[in-house]
């Protein structure tokens, strides 16, 4: 008897029925024999100083684990058939451990589909053992989790201890991602206006039987109503020329067959099933031999697969329709391609939907009919989605004419489209369900297509009728459980065997709620998103993500040591706890404190025991002790002018931080506003910028490019605060020095006889005087019209951020100002979309003239 283990109970009864007539038992694990602790953090260093997973065998599986090995020692070979994919592995590892298996008793069986002659297939080919590597990669991937969500939330709920947004319930690495997109949804949301915008539309007639649409290129901002009725008489009187005319033929692809995200998505799109619902529904097909492993990050199928669908679809559509050749798909950059995209084991008549729905199978019960498993009616639903996409995606490209024309008349540019569908494709299979599959509606946003073949360039088009329409902007729109999960793949976060958890676990945490099929952060998971944005931003970034993953890849392929990877989190982890004083647990010596005690080992001939080597907190109590602070201190600080700011990977901090300073100066965010001015910062110039400036010595940083005013120019640095206990670099011109010869501090402020047109202008271009207090000082002496004038001619939408300060200084001497000046000003559009600033509310909120309040609506800029 051989003996072939897998993890899954309903997988075993399949297999069962399909092995009957085999000598091979079927037992099932019941999913991982070993896991992490619920209770303890469950990672612990060994002697080597290596990184561990403590993990504990299942007490409740004690006597299914006794009967397993009862059956091994009856078997002649053992096959451990465990899910193919990482997570697996590493089921597989610690199968192979618990039971002591050696490579002559037991094969490694990757069971892709549960058919039969799948089946028999993956039990008779080459056969090898457990992969380390790939299982390595697993175990990494569980304790880089672990160790981002059981060290960061701790963080996270002492930084709320004080806080009335509420009580965190924990963070980890792939759901503060999730949180972060909602956030930014949110925010883009809250600085939205309703306004509306109107488009001229217009027909000409080419012949007596022909007319052609056209509408304006551009849209126009609807509260400048007498200057659209005027273009609208205008545009009605003026000739219509063909000024270009690009002919544009392009074939539109079929969808790619199904990974597990858009599965997921896909039915959300579809039918509405939330993502676990969706899984649960797969993994029942999966067991009743119905479709392929469904857990899947490749959008390509095997090519005996492609050749079996290729043979069904010319004998039922005919040979003309399909490509004859395997079409291959693009894959996400994060996808591992371990094994194909989703599909029906196999593409028989037998296996379509309609015969299975035929032969009665579709049913809410369990049960066999002797060749096909009962399935329930959403079981039903999920098989033809997957059978539909697997078959589409071998059907020919659908062809378009996308040919275009532009029209002049009046100063208005007319956009002509032909969008003429030639010949349908993949189309004619249910087109419109493979578009919704993906989010879109059947042919969203295109006109109905219309031939324009006859127009050419310099041609006069006779307008037979112009109109204009006036509607609502769209708003953006929040995410979906199928948008967030298309956001999330996109990014290179999630996993196929953990995708469909995370929208739960942000609405069971109370971070999000759904109403009407939308998701919407709550005030408390906001307060969550802003501590991560500000404390954690680099587990926020794409490039993070990417990286994850190519690393993660490489300890599977056996190029990169896991150790390293998960000594460099962890080292992040130790940088982002000391900034905000929290005691991690002591795994011994971080890299960078072994480096700087190597040092000092040099530089003071001395000897350090492995006692401060092993733990983290004896080596950091070595270097304050042994370190004088010198070598690596770069100045004093200039907030607290008692502790020394130092360099650490990420930040520039404060020694004094225990003490409550929170001067600190991230690297990441200043380069990206270098990055604003086309420069970029080295590691090496950025601590001599650092050293000059606590030096209190003037650094000017040339090389900077204006794009608005397109030339090159320098700026003297300074250290700005701009929110209590935020600190950032930031630019202050030569004029706007402080007047006070006294005052040597890198730190800049306004002069208390600050004022006038020149000092105003200069304050608002560095960037540094964000007082709200500081502005009201200088406004007092400067002119309402010389304020205005600047704030015309320099501000813009896309600068919003930048200029906002000098908005509110503005707005702050709003009650000294001439009230008809100002609502004149107001008329002209200068001032726009600030009103959801924060600072600004509370500013306006003390304004008691009641016709300025009334003023402050969205303004299209002119």
């Amino acid at each position: 008897m051989k003996l072939l283990i897998v993890e899954s109970p309903n997988k075993s009864n399949t297999l069962e029925l399909n092995l009957s007539s085999e000598d091979i038992f079927v037992i099932a694990t019941k999913g991982s024999i070993k896991n992490f602790s619920e209770n303890e953090f469950g990672i612990y260093k060994n002697s080597k100083g290596d990184f561990v997973g403590q993990y504990i065998e299942d007490k409740d599986k004690t006597k299914l684990l006794d009967k397993i090995q009862k059956l091994i020692d009856k078997s002649s070979h053992v096959f451990v058939g465990s899910d193919p994919d990482r997570e697996g592995e590493v089921i597989a590892k610690h199968i192979v451990e618990r039971f002591a298996l050696s490579p002559s008793k037991y094969s490694r069986v990757y069971l892709y589909s549960l058919a039969k002659k799948d089946v028999l297939r993956a039990l008779s080919g080459e056969q090898g053992i457990v992969n380390m590597m790939v299982a390595s990669s697993g175990t990494t991937r569980r304790l880089i989790d672990r160790f981002v969500g059981y060290l960061l939330s701790p963080m996270l709920r002492e930084s709320f201890v004080s806080s009335n947004k509420g009580k965190p319930r924990g963070i980890g690495r792939v759901s503060m991602k999730s949180l972060n997109f909602l956030a930014n949804k949110q925010r883009e949301l809250d600085d939205w206006e309703e306004h509306k915008i109107g488009r001229f539309y217009a027909t000409y007639r080419i012949d007596e039987e022909t007319t052609i649409n056209a509408y304006s290129q551009e849209k126009y901002n609807a509260n400048e109503k007498e200057w659209l009725d005027a273009k609208l008489k205008d545009t009605k009187k003026s000739e219509h020329i063909v000024f270009e005319h690009k002919p544009n033929f392009s074939f539109e692809s079929p969808p790619a067959p199904l990974s597990t995200d858009e599965l997921l998505s896909g039915a959300w799109f579809l039918y509405g099933f939330k993502e676990s619902k969706t899984m649960e529904l797969a993994q029942s097909l999966f067991h009743k031999s119905y479709i392929t492993y469904h857990r899947a990050d490749s959008k390509n199928f095997p090519i005996e697969a492609i050749n079996e669908i290729i043979d069904y679809a010319n004998e039922k559509f005919g040979e003309d329709k399909i490509e004859q050749a395997p079409r291959e798909f693009k894959n996400s950059d994060f996808a591992q391609e371990g094994h194909g995209a989703i599909r029906p084991i196999s593409f028989g008549v037998e296996m379509s939907p309609d015969t299975i729905n035929k032969h009665g199978v579709v049913r809410d019960e369990i049960g066999f009919n002797g060749k096909y498993q009962f399935i329930s009616e959403d079981e039903w639903k999920i098989y033809s989605f997957i059978w539909l996409r697997a078959l589409a995606s071998q059907f020919k490209s659908a062809y378009w004419d996308k040919s275009t024309a532009l029209v002049k008349s009046a100063g208005i540019v007319w956009k002509i489209d032909a969008n003429n569908l030639i010949t349908s494709g993949w189309r004619e299979i249910r087109g419109e369900i493979l578009k919704k599959s993906v989010g879109l509606e059947w042919d969203e946003g295109n006109a109905p297509g219309q031939d324009i073949s006859m127009i050419c360039t310099n041609m006069q088009l006779e307008l037979e009728e112009v109109t204009l329409s006036i509607r609502d902007a769209r708003m953006p729109s929040r995410y979906s459980r199928g948008t967030l999960i298309a956001a999330m793949t996109s990014f290179g976060i999630g996993r196929p065997s953990t995708l469909h958890m995370y929208t739960d676990i942000l609405i069971e945490k109370e971070y999000a709620v759904e109403a009407d099929g939308m998701l919407e952060i709550t005030e408390l998971g906001m307060e969550i998103d802003n501590w991560c944005e500000e404390y954690v931003p680099v587990f926020l970034k794409k490039k993070f993500a990417k990286e994850h993953e190519e690393k993660l890849k490489e300890i599977a392929e056996g190029t990169l040591d896991p150790q390293i990877y998960m000594k460099e989190i962890y080292d992040i982890l130790s940088e982002i706890s000391e900034y905000i004083g929290y005691v991690m647990p002591d795994f011994g010596a971080t890299e960078k404190q072994v480096e700087k005690i190597k040092v000092l080992e040099k530089d003071k001939n001395i000897i350090v025991g492995n006692t401060v080597i092993n733990s983290n907190e004896k080596a950091k109590r070595f270097l304050e002790t042994n370190d004088d602070g010198i070598k690596n201190s770069l100045g004093i600080c200039p907030a607290c002018n008692k502790g020394k700011i130092t360099e650490k990977e990420k930040v520039f901090g404060c020694s004094n931080y225990k003490s409550g300073c929170k001067f600190s100066i991230w690297k990441e965010s200043t380069k990206t506003f270098f990055h604003k001015f086309v420069r970029d910062v080295g590691s090496d110039e950025f601590t001599i910028i650092m050293k000059k400036l606590l030096a209190k010595e003037t650094f000017v940083l040339d090389g900077l490019y204006s794009e608005k005013k397109e030339r090159n120019f320098e700026m003297e640095l300074a250290f700005t605060e701009y929110k209590e206990g935020k600190w950032r670099l930031g630019f202050i011109t030569k004029e706007s020095k402080d007047d006070d010869t006294n005052n040597t501090s890198p730190i800049k402020s306004i002069s208390k006889k600050a004022g006038g047109k020149k000092e105003f202008e200069n304050a608002c271009k560095s960037f540094v005087l964000n007082r709200t207090e500081a502005f009201v000082v200088l406004i007092e002496n400067t002119k309402l019209e010389d304020m205005l004038e600047f704030f015309k001619n320099n501000y813009t939408r896309t600068r919003i951020y930048q200029f906002n300060e000098m908005c509110i200084g503005v707005i702050a001497g709003v009650e000294k100002l001439d009230t008809a000046a100002f609502e004149k000003s107001l008329g002209t559009g200068v001032i726009t979309n600030i009103a959801t600033h924060d600072t600004f509310n509370s500013i306006i909120a003390r304004v008691t003239t009641q016709q300025i309040k009334n003023k402050f609506i969205y303004k299209e800029e002119v």
